[in-house]
């Protein structure tokens, strides 16, 4: 027997001991790829798949697609993939590549398709991922945005606890990334079912500025007023707007994970965040939301929400806070104000 023949045996032994002890939780990795095939397909023309993983869902995949691109930064993974997906047998060629996932090579407009599957997740940044991803998908392609339900969740934090280690989830699941695909033309449905969490949208057939040119707006809030202190809020209200309109399109209150420090600068990056409108805040607080490529803009002390947003696309906030120096941490608010392998497909 070959050593390629001996790996492939091996690869199987061990994925379906991993399956095994999944199901003894309460995950059944076939019925939910099942179930997500059944909500994602059709998937015409040229897929891209982000996050390829050990290719569970690719291996399934090949079996309907025409042509996929996978890509993963983990080049190991890509290998094991490789091996599952030869003995699946797909249809369709298949090309992988290992590239950063923030920052995709491809041109805009590239792609029928975009599917990611239980991947996001794992992402440091995965609003950055999903605008990349829109990036790349044609006028009318259809993306495939899916992970773990909060049940889901629960039940590989308890298998990675048996394990010894710890498990990374979403903390609003996939509530964050619908909201990019709330404007005129695209069309989003949402399914729930086998522990999964599934958003599907089909792109409009025409770009509109809308889609293109969106910021959001970040504001420390207090009964839709602006807080006083950053680092002591307990509520965050998101504004997605259109700088070239000068229109405000939504508005909706967030609530932050507990306080950490630093934590709070790449949280709302991670929800799309371009601006913050702040009141008091910390020079160190500054500095990191400048190193996420956030803007920092200083506002009137208990403005409502939609006046400081107003202001801020009539252009009439340039000025950065000055930044408080007395016992502030890196959040930027005092500190005594807010103590505040799974079954990847």
């Amino acid at each position: 027997m070959s050593q390629s023949q001996t790996e492939a045996i091996r690869n199987r032994q061990t994925m379906s001991e991993r399956q095994a002890l999944f199901r003894r939780f309460g995950y059944d990795s076939a019925a939910s790829l099942k179930f997500i095939l059944a909500k994602a397909l059709p998937l015409p023309g040229h897929v891209l798949e982000i996050g390829t993983g050990k290719g569970g869902f690719l291996a399934q995949l090949g079996k309907h697609a025409d042509h996929i691109t996978t890509l993963d930064i983990d080049a190991g993974q890509q290998r094991l993939a490789k091996r599952h997906v030869r003995q699946a047998r797909p249809r369709c060629p298949i090309r992988y590549v290992i590239h950063d996932a923030e920052r995709l090579p491809w041109a805009d407009a590239s792609f029928d398709s975009v599917v990611s599957v239980n991947t996001f997740h794992h992402l440091e940044r995965p609003m950055r991922v999903l605008k990349e991803m829109l990036r790349v998908l044609k006028p009318g392609g259809k993306l495939v945005l899916c992970d773990f339900s909060p049940r889901g969740f629960q039940i590989f934090d308890r298998i990675h606890r048996f394990e010894g280690g710890t498990h990374p989830r979403l903390k609003n699941g996939l509530t964050g990334f619908g909201r990019l695909l709330r404007r005129p033309g695209w069309k989003t449905r949402r399914f729930k079912g086998c522990n999964q969490e599934i958003l599907v949208a089909t792109a409009p057939s025409v770009p509109t500025k809308e889609n293109t040119h969106m910021i959001t707006i970040a504001i420390p809030t207090f009964e839709g007023r602006l807080h006083g202190h950053f680092g002591g809020c307990r509520e965050f209200t998101l504004v997605e707007a259109d700088p070239e309109q000068r229109k405000i399109v939504s508005i909706r209150p967030v609530t932050p994970p507990p306080h950490a420090p630093g934590l709070f600068p790449r949280w709302l990056r991670e929800q799309g965040a371009n601006v913050i409108i702040v009141g008091g805040i910390g020079q160190r607080a500054i500095a990191i939301f400048v190193q996420e490529g956030i803007k920092v803009r200083a506002g009137e002390a208990d403005a409502t929400v939609e006046a400081l947003a107003t202001a801020y696309l009539a252009g009439r906030l340039v000025n950065e806070p000055a930044g408080c120096a007395h016992h502030h941490d890196a959040e930027g608010g005092h500190e005594h104000h807010y103590h505040c392998d799974h079954g990847h497909q």
